[in-house]
């Protein structure tokens, strides 16, 4: 079995699902919707995560939005626990940790 080309196809078909099921489900607002966004997306995580250990090749591609999106996760983690809504700011660095994410498992 091929499992980098598998997880490929599956990182595909998990994106092409979260495209048409999130304008569906009127932009994931709801906590139903939020779930199974953040379900597909764990799922797409897994499998570019097989893919590396199976291809045994890490490779980091550099872009000019490295240090300004490390910057600002960073600032969000920061403000998160200085919040007074703590669980409320914890959720929210939870979801953008997770759509950052998304953006780096394409195939």
């Amino acid at each position: 079995m091929d499992v980098p080309r598998a997880a490929n196809r599956i990182i595909e078909i998990c994106l092409i699902v979260l495209l048409v099921f999130t304008p569906l489900a009127r932009g994931t607002v709801q906590v139903w919707a939020v779930s199974v966004a953040h379900f597909i997306s764990l799922v797409m995580l897994t499998a570019y995560l097989l893919r590396i250990i199976f291809d045994a090749q890490l490779r980091w591609v550099r872009t000019p939005l490295d240090l300004p999106l490390i910057a600002f996760f960073f600032l969000a983690v920061v403000s998160s626990f200085s919040s007074i809504e703590r669980y409320a700011s914890l959720l929210a660095l939870i979801k953008l940790a997770n759509y950052n994410t998304d953006s780096e498992n394409s195939p």
